[in-house]
Parts: structure tokens; C-alpha cells; sequence
């Protein structure tokens, strides 16, 4: 019956589309099942005038008033009022099926006249690869962020993405394609891709595996002079140690990197390499470091000499042997603004200890904030 009552009050044209617009002005994020509700009209000047021309985010990590599981016919009425209104979209979705996504793209293909773009599209958790090669139905032309986590996504399917999709995202800033099935040389054509895309600043390539190739690939989306890029996380268990050692040659050198993120990424062999280059890096604001065993040591020898580094991050790694070296290094580094170093395991006497000697030094250096798990934050901060 609600759906009966507002799709007549939308016909209502003046008192009624207000009405609407009202019951549904500072909503954070808009119900699927209210746009099947527009759907339902069938007038393109009924969801324009209700919908507007502001930015529409649509979160299904977020509980839906009417219904908990969103059916084929609520996608395509997602897909439906994308294509008929003005409106730029942020969508964030959990679907359920390749089905529904099917509908979406068939509802995006129900109009050929296109007023509206998506800015924002994120899909996490769910086994892509049937699907990707049918997101080029959607208009393309206004994609600024894109997050395809942990969506299955191969060696081909990565190459199909790269060359229909993500080439016609000529205003992308954003993408996110970590925790992906992808094997060495898997990025080659995506980094080939994005190399032309002027507008990218930040890349997620997190726990792929990227061997020497992909590596050199990387090479002109971070150079000094004509790269784009100023935030990039990469690292993965599974990257050979040649690969490592070109990585960090590459990533901590001059470059136009302002924020640096590797992850699960064994350090020990490159440490020597990671410390000389951090000491002289200029462009670095914030580096950050998850489950990287010899990171936390390399970092406390290059903030002696360091003078650009804002931020460092510290998580799962040896705090235990690292936070003596790190608390010497405070007494001289006078640019650290944050320090955060984060683990869920016991640490024992060593590495409390350590935590210890690190608080005394700050003691002296009170221009360092430092961020400890909560077991231990009020202990030493």
C-alpha cells in the first residue's frame, strides 16, 4: 500500500512532489526500495523533479526500512532511475546474485538519453568475474572512484576490466582493486591503462601478487615529474624477493608518492636499501606498514636523518627489537607529527619494554602523537 499511495502522490505534481522531496531531504543515504518506487511512475520528469541534480548515495551496508534483500527488480530500478535522472551517484552494493547485477546494467540500458553519471561505485566481497566484463554499460564518463575489494578478479578478467572499462574512465581519482586473484604479471595491462589516466591519485593494488614486470609498469604513474599518482599501498606474501627490492628502489626514490602503504611484505633483505632511501626522501608525508617484518627497524634508522616524514604507521610488525631504535631516533627527528603502532598479539617483556623506552624518548619530543591499541594507550600515553 505505501508503495501504491507514494507513487500516486509523486503523479500529484506541486504539493505532492514536494511532499516527496521533503519526506526524503538530509537523508544520508536513499532506499533502494524508494527508487523502485520511482521506478514505478514511469516518468523521467517525476524522478528528475524528486531526485534532483544533488549527488544520491545509495549503501546497502546499511539496513533498508522496507526490505533487508534486495530482489532483481530493485537493481533494475536502480539501474532504471541512474540512466532518467540528473543526478551523480554514489553506490555502494552487496549483491547477492549475478542476476541482480544483470538487471542493474539492463536497467541502465532501458533509456538511450543519458543526464545522470556515477561518481562512486564500490562492490567488496563478491566473485566478479562473470559480471566485469559488463560494466561498461554503465556511463562511464563521470566515474571518479572505483572499488572493486576482494571481487575475485583474475589475470583475464583484469585485463578485460582494464581495456572496456576503466580506459573509459577518463575523470577516475580513486581505484581500488586489493585482495584480487590476480598472479604475476596480472596488472601489467590495468597499469598500462591507468598510465594514460591523468586525473588518478590514488591506487590500491594491496595484497596482489605483482612481480618485476608489474613492478617497471608502476614505474610512470609515480615519476617524479610526469606522474599523477600521490598514494599508492602494494605488498603481498606472495611477491618474490627480486620483486621487493625493485619496489622499494622504485617507490622510495624521488617520486610524486605523498603517502605509502605496503603490506604483508618480508623487509629484512631490503632493509639496508629501504633505510638509505627514506633518509633522503623528500616527498613522503606518511608511510605506513602492515605485517612488514624489518620495516619498523629500517624507519627508526631513517627518521635520524628524515626531515619530511609526517606519519608513520606501524602495525603487526617487531615492535619488540624496533622500539629502542625508534626512541633514539625521536630525540633528533624534529618533522614526525604521528606515530601509530598497532598489534593484537602479547608482545611480552621484550616488546613492553620497548613500548616503554619509546614513551620516555617522547617524553622529550612532545611534537610526536603516538597511537597505541587500546590495551596499552593508557598505560603509556
Amino acid at each position: 500500500m505505501m508503495w501504491i499511495f507514494v507513487a500516486g502522490l509523486t503523479r500529484f505534481k506541486g504539493i505532492g512532489l514536494e511532499v516527496v522531496k521533503q519526506a526524503f531531504a538530509g537523508d544520508s543515504y536513499l532506499s533502494m526500495s524508494f527508487l523502485r518506487l520511482m521506478y514505478e511512475t514511469q516518468e523521467r520528469e517525476t524522478i528528475q523533479a524528486v531526485l534532483g541534480s544533488e549527488t544520491i548515495d545509495i549503501n546497502e551496508s546499511y539496513n533498508d526500512p522496507f526490505t533487508t534483500v534486495h530482489t532483481r527488480l530493485d537493481y533494475f530500478a536502480l539501474g532504471y532511475c541512474i540512466i532518467n535522472s540528473r543526478c551523480s551517484w554514489k553506490l555502494f552494493l552487496r549483491p547477492q546474485s549475478h542476476e541482480q547485477l544483470k538487471m542493474l546494467f539492463l536497467g541502465v540500458k532501458s533509456q538511450s538519453q543519458l543526464f545522470s553519471s556515477i561518481h562512486t561505485l564500490k562492490i567488496w566481497d563478491f566473485k566478479l568475474k562473470e559480471s566485469a566484463q559488463h560494466f561498461k554499460e554503465l556511463p562511464l564518463h563521470g566515474f571518479q572512484e572505483l572499488y572493486l575489494r576482494k571481487c575475485g578478479l583474475d589475470n583475464p578478467a583484469f585485463s578485460s576490466l582494464a581495456h572496456s572499462v576503466i580506459s573509459g574512465m577518463k575523470k577516475l581519482k580513486i581505484l581500488d582493486v586489493s585482495e584480487n586473484e590476480v598472479s604475476s604479471s596480472g596488472s601489467l595491462e590495468l597499469l598500462r591503462v591507468l598510465s594514460k589516466i591523468q586525473t588518478l591519485r590514488v591506487l590500491n593494488l594491496g595484497r596482489l601478487t605483482l612481480g618485476c614486470d608489474d613492478i617497471s609498469a608502476l614505474e610512470p604513474l609515480v615519476d617524479r615529474r610526469d606522474g599523477n599518482l600521490n598514494e599508492l599501498t602494494v605488498g603481498s606474501r606472495h611477491v618474490e624477493a627480486a620483486a621487493v627490492r625493485q619496489m622499494i628502489a622504485l617507490l622510495l626514490a624521488p617520486s610524486s608518492l605523498q603517502r605509502l602503504f605496503i603490506e604483508y611484505t618480508t623487509l629484512q633483505p631490503s632493509a639496508d636499501n629501504l633505510a638509505e632511501l627514506l633518509e633522503t626522501n623528500h616527498n613522503l608525508e606518511t608511510l605506513g606498514m602492515d605485517y612488514c617484518w624489518g620495516g619498523a627497524t629500517a624507519c627508526a634508522k631513517a627518521l635520524c636523518k628524515n626531515s619530511t616524514l609526517r606519519t608513520l604507521i606501524i602495525n603487526w610488525s617487531e615492535i619488540g627489537e624496533a622500539g629502542a631504535s625508534l626512541a633514539e631516533a625521536l630525540k633528533v627527528n624534529q618533522s614526525l607529527e604521528k606515530l601509530r603502532i598497532d598489534f593484537d598479539y602479547d608482545i611480552g617483556e621484550e616488546g613492553e619494554t620497548s613500548l616503554q623506552i619509546l614513551n620516555d624518548a617522547l617524553q622529550h619530543n612532545n611534537t610526536v602523537e603516538l597511537q597505541l591499541p587500546p590495551k596499552y594507550r593508557y598505560v603509556y600515553v
